[in-house]
């Protein structure tokens, strides 16, 4: 989570969310150019730094062992991604936030310790009932053309792959 100094201040109806990627359990596939994606439940929005107290990072997570070019944090697509909150994505009423990490390579094979996160948080709505469940799904893709991606939720972190016909990577 965002420490001290990062000016950054969680809300009392905020949700923090941690979205980890790598590319571990792949056979011989470079991931390249990651898309992550978060399509918000309708019980949640987002309310960026500037007009509320929502906010998002990355915290790359190296293994020790990964040869230096291969590591996350020397790579600046893997640490300063393009980041976009779209309303109303695909007419469904609810806000998608997207992370684009042109320049970024999840090399296949990497040690499971090697891991791209994305944290942020949420609002959420007024309203809820105490007790409400919140179904979050988030995924990752690449930035190339057709591409499925795989989702995960927190009760199967390892999803499925789906076919992006809601073009959520946004090519």
């Amino acid at each position: 989570l965002p420490g001290p100094g990062d000016g950054f201040t969680q809300g009392p109806s905020d949700l923090a969310f941690t979205l980890g990627a790598s590319n571990y359990r792949t056979g011989g596939v470079d991931l390249v150019d990651p898309v992550i994606t978060d399509l918000l439940p309708p019980e949640l929005s987002w309310a960026p730094p500037a007009s509320g107290t929502n906010f998002w990072k990355v915290v790359t997570q190296d293994n020790d062992k990964t040869p230096h070019a291969q590591r996350l944090d020397s790579q600046p697509g893997c640490v300063s991604p393009k980041f976009e909150a779209i309303d109303d994505f695909a007419g469904t009423g609810r806000t998608m936030l997207r992370w684009s990490f042109d320049g970024c390579v999840l090399y296949h094979a990497q040690v499971e310790s090697t891991v791209l996160n994305v944290v942020f948080s949420a609002r959420m709505e007024a309203g809820l009932e105490g007790g409400t469940t919140i179904s979050n799904q988030a995924s990752l893709g690449d930035g190339g053309p057709d591409l499925d991606y795989n989702t995960a939720t927190c009760d199967q972190p390892d999803g499925g792959v789906v076919v992006d016909t809601d073009d959520r990577d946004g090519d």
